[in-house]
């Protein structure tokens, strides 16, 4: 059996990667732990979490001895193919080695604290103690997560010689017609609205160190008018904003290839696209070059003193500042991973004193800033030592701040999304655009096969009306119990005295309480 290991925060895309069959999401937490009739223990690593990965060997026919634990990466590595055959690879080595502390902490809980929610509680008491995880509260209506896309990059042939162009898909206005429509139907939800693609370029966007209104979405007066339209909603709005990838390299747009971070041997870094056919790296994918984390700050401060001097908008989204964390192997200007942490704690402090935060991921350094938190997975990375995965960053997370579950669109069941929506006390999450799907199609975009409002309408209603019901009355509140009752039926326990059972299960299930119909929930 292979052994289960995963680089804390995720991937450091200043490193080339072969292909995409590695993929996982972030480890957001610098932190495992044990849990047995005998009590419970964790570990956290205090010192050098960036350079850190999470392991567990198995046992193996030699008898040798399972073991899990962090394994601290001192010197980055890099494999580089010697031709089409990628068993023939060579080791490249960083530079430089990280010699920063190195620590790990160990807490062991008593007897009568032996279940995860246990392991949970108190990790989550020692980060608020530390100031690590935000307490800015959740209010107690369930959310509704609506991401606009407004404008993404197309090419077409024009007199024979392919060219560039901007396919718009949502513009200010329309936006603000959705979020009228989705208030007045659905009243009992707080609206938490997302929009990407509003800057010049779309979603292949200029270096953001300007507020740059991409003029096929609208006006700076028009995103003005859609952050008052949803105040008066009261609906929190963030436009998401990148300052971690330059998508274009356009002449005296502020950016060259000299910005960016450097790999290994020396490379502008980037942030590859991967097919879904054969997971390879696509060149003509929606990527970016990785700007280094020397240069990141001085662009946000610079975006942030533009957007606050020509708009109002209390919120913003800093779109992958919370789930991607890379260095820069730059001879001249090395930055290590745990450098590269500290900044982007700068970062998100610098933001988050005028403005409430968005961001996808819940990477820990970032917790303290944000007041949402973005596609958070509610299920594990694949492996085959995993029996049964536990919800653990919502167990840490619930009542202490917004966190929002990955996009509906993508998911091939809509009754198993909405059931994982309630076992975790997420907000479910829609992708939205006002044109037809079709617009998409053939582009580098076609991921979004299902996000034209008009035909998932009564979709986002359907399962935000099941979720809101089904949390009504522990929204707000923090997981304290979470119990497989089988296989298929899981309660989780608030510490309000309410509770969820909810039954994956193609058959009923009689509880204590009642009955749990297939497919469904009992709330108590």
């Amino acid at each position: 059996t292979l052994p289960y290991k995963e680089k804390l925060y995720g991937r450091d895309f200043s490193k080339k990667q072969a292909n995409g069959t590695s993929d996982k999401r972030s480890v957001f937490f610098p932190m495992y732990g044990l849990v047995n009739a005998d009590g419970a223990m964790y570990a956290v690593a205090t010192g050098s979490d960036a350079t850190a990965s999470l392991t567990i060997e198995p046992s193996d026919a030699a008898d040798r001895i399972a073991y899990g634990g962090f394994d601290f990466q001192l010197v980055a590595t890099e494999e580089i193919r010697m031709s089409a055959d990628e068993d023939r690879t060579v080791t490249t080595y960083a530079n430089k080695a990280v010699l920063d502390p190195i620590s790990v902490d160990f807490t062991f809980l008593p007897k009568t604290q032996n279940k995860w929610t246990d392991v949970a509680q108190s990790y989550k008491a020692r980060l608020i103690d530390e100031g690590k995880l935000s307490t800015a509260g959740t209010g107690d209506q369930v959310p509704l997560s609506i991401d606009f896309i407004g404008a993404a990059d197309d090419i077409k042939t024009v007199v024979g010689v392919p060219t560039e162009y901007i396919v718009k898909l949502t513009t200010f206005k329309q936006a603000e017609e959705i979020v009228k429509t989705l208030a007045s139907a659905m009243p009992d939800n707080e609206l938490v609205l997302s929009y990407e693609g509003w800057s010049t370029g779309g979603m292949k966007s200029l270096i953001q160190n300007s507020l740059k209104v991409d003029g096929n979405v609208g006006s700076v007066s028009d995103l003005q008018a859609l952050q008052t339209t949803a105040e008066s909603f009261g609906a929190r709005f963030f436009p998401m904003t990148d300052v971690q990838y330059v998508y274009r390299n356009n002449l005296f747009d502020g950016f060259t290839t000299g910005d960016a971070a450097r790999g290994i041997l020396r490379e502008a870094s980037y942030k590859a696209t991967f097919s879904a056919s054969n997971f390879m790296a696509d060149k003509d994918g929606f990527y970016g070059y990785l700007l280094s984390p020397n240069k990141q700050g001085d662009v946000l401060s610079s975006f942030l003193k533009d957007y606050d001097k020509r708009v109002q908008i209390d919120g913003l989204g800093l779109t992958y500042l919370a789930s991607d964390l890379s260095s820069d192997d730059n001879r001249s200007h090395f930055v290590s991973r745990n450098a590269a942490l500290q900044k982007a704690q700068a970062m998100l402090a610098e933001a988050a004193e005028n403005h409430a935060l968005m961001s996808n991921g819940a990477n820990l350094y970032a917790l303290s800033a944000l007041d949402v938190a973005a596609d958070v997975p509610m299920d594990s990375n694949a492996s085959p030592l995993i029996a049964y995965s536990v919800p653990l960053t919502q167990m840490i997370l619930s009542g202490t701040m917004t966190y929002v579950a990955e996009d509906w669109n993508a998911q091939a069941d809509s009754t198993y999304y909405t059931l994982q929506c309630i076992e975790t006390g997420s907000a479910p999450n829609f992708t939205v655009i006002a044109a037809d799907n079709s617009s998409l199609k053939y582009t580098k975009y076609d991921q979004w096969f299902n996000v034209t409002f008009s035909t998932i309408r009564t979709d986002i209603e359907t399962v935000t009306s099941t979720v809101t019901d089904a949390l009504s009355d522990v929204y707000g509140a923090s997981i304290v119990g979470y119990d497989r009752l089988t296989d298929q039926v899981v309660k989780v326990t608030y510490d309000n005295g309410h509770y969820v059972i909810v039954n994956y299960g193609s058959t009923a299930y009689t509880a204590d309480s009642g009955v749990v119909e297939p497919a469904s929930y009992l709330k108590g």
